[in-house]
């Protein structure tokens, strides 16, 4: 018989004793001088790793109060979607998605109303596309 899913239960100890199937997914989080928030979520058994860089600057973020002046600046629509794509463009000309492609990982981004993500994802060469 197959393991339950534990839809609705809230306790650890009903989970071990009635067999459901359980996944722990232990956050290890560590917030950078820089105010980056880095979120680690192991997976046992899995050879796939996942990395997802995301901004809380999205398609309805048009408007800004400058820190020091306060004066309110507004930017044209479109912005973080267009910042999205030149993210991935190189000082000296390669785009990025080329060269993680070339190592073998899959990567894309995105962006929606309030946050725009860059992701990839592989099994070989995760330090390398880090990089």
């Amino acid at each position: 018989m197959g393991r339950k899913l534990p839809l609705g239960i809230q306790g650890f100890q009903k989970l071990r004793e009635e067999n459901f199937l359980y996944v722990d997914k232990t956050e290890y989080i560590e917030k950078l001088e820089n105010g980056l928030n880095i979120i680690i979520i192991p997976k046992q058994h899995t050879k796939k790793k996942y990395v997802i860089w995301g901004t809380h600057f999205g398609s309805i973020d048009n408007r800004f109060i400058m820190p020091k002046t306060e004066e309110e600046v507004f930017i044209p629509d479109g912005v973080a979607h267009f910042l999205e794509h030149k993210m991935f463009e190189q000082e000296n000309g390669v785009n990025s998605l080329y060269k993680m492609m070339a190592l073998g990982l899959d990567a894309n981004a995105y962006t929606t109303n309030d946050h725009t993500a860059y992701l990839f994802g592989c099994t070989d060469n995760f330090y390398e596309g880090l990089d």
